[in-house]
């Protein structure tokens, strides 16, 4: 069977601390300008809801900008979360893994159960047209995977260890 190659270990302490997340060779990741982190007036955000309106983050996921004045809550969602949502998310310490929707649900599945088992400050989400199968985005850090067969039974035997590049506990200050 087809697991998870690119299972994550995140190191998430409990309550307030933000998820602190490392990433090993394996990993494409990249670290980009801080956009801001207003909130959009209402307005905005329905436009950008209703798809009227022609901004655009400068990363693809988004990782870090101008968003909704209300956050994504840490989960698993069957449904793409819009980004204006799971920025403000990461802007609060949270680490979002975004997934091929067209992943085998084994795959799928391997991924929203490590997420069970890390806790809180995680945001799993499908998000298509992704530059790779899975993406993991922090306030201002992208890192980039693809899954491939493992033969362990466990995912996170398969695991990538996530080092301190996307650890937020630093910057979690910086915002309200």
């Amino acid at each position: 069977m087809r697991r998870l190659a690119l299972a994550l270990v995140i190191a998430v302490s409990a309550c307030a601390q933000p998820a602190q997340v490392a990433v090993d060779s394996s990993l494409t990741v990249e670290t980009f300008a801080d956009t801001g982190n207003e909130h959009f007036p209402d307005t905005e955000v329905q436009a950008i809801l209703a798809g009227t309106s022609d901004f655009s983050y400068s990363t693809f996921p988004a990782t870090s900008g101008p968003h909704a004045a209300t956050w994504a809550p840490c989960g698993i969602y069957r449904e793409t979360v819009p980004e204006i949502f799971d920025v403000h998310t990461m802007e609060h310490g949270g680490v979002v893994v975004h997934y091929d929707p067209s992943l085998p649900t084994d795959q799928r599945d391997s991924i929203e159960n490590l997420a069970r088992e890390l806790g809180s400050h995680i945001l799993v989400t499908p998000r298509p047209g992704l530059p790779a199968e899975v993406v993991l985005t922090a306030w201002t850090v992208m890192a980039a995977g693809s899954t491939a067969n493992c033969p362990a039974s466990s995912a996170k035997s398969c695991t990538v260890t996530v080092p301190a590049v996307m650890d937020r506990s630093a910057e979690a200050s910086a915002y309200p």
